[in-house]
């Protein structure tokens, strides 16, 4: 069995105007139904989080909401912390994440409605 999650990915200024501004992208990916939310979320935390050496790096952090589909009350933020200082770090960043998904589980983008995941 599959289900499948909702990933909206942006940098500070897309969380704060809910998408109106700054960078968002949002993807749905198929998983396996046991995997959770926590568990996709903390193998993303473990390959890019980042601890910062100060406070000014907070703004190219990466804000990712997760919500299994078709059950979005339940939605769950992970913060990706980054130390760039670059100006476009954090949508290289939200790029670099979603190619590595993409490796892992079927984004829905690219399925049509004949084909099964595997």
């Amino acid at each position: 069995m599959y289900k499948v999650i909702k990933l909206e990915l942006c940098d500070l200024e897309g969380y704060i105007t809910d998408g109106k501004g700054g960078v968002s992208r949002t993807e749905e990916y198929v998983v396996p139904e046991d995997l959770s939310v926590n568990d996709l979320l903390g193998g993303i935390e473990e390959r890019y989080g980042e601890s910062l050496s100060d406070n000014t790096e907070f703004f190219n952090s990466v804000f990712i909401l997760a919500t299994v589909k078709k059950h979005v009350d339940n939605k769950s933020l992970l913060v990706l912390k980054q130390s760039s200082t670059s100006l476009n770090a954090s949508v290289c960043r939200i790029n670099e994440i979603c190619l590595y998904l993409d490796k892992d589980y079927h984004n829905t983008r690219y399925l049509n409605n004949n084909q099964e995941c595997d």
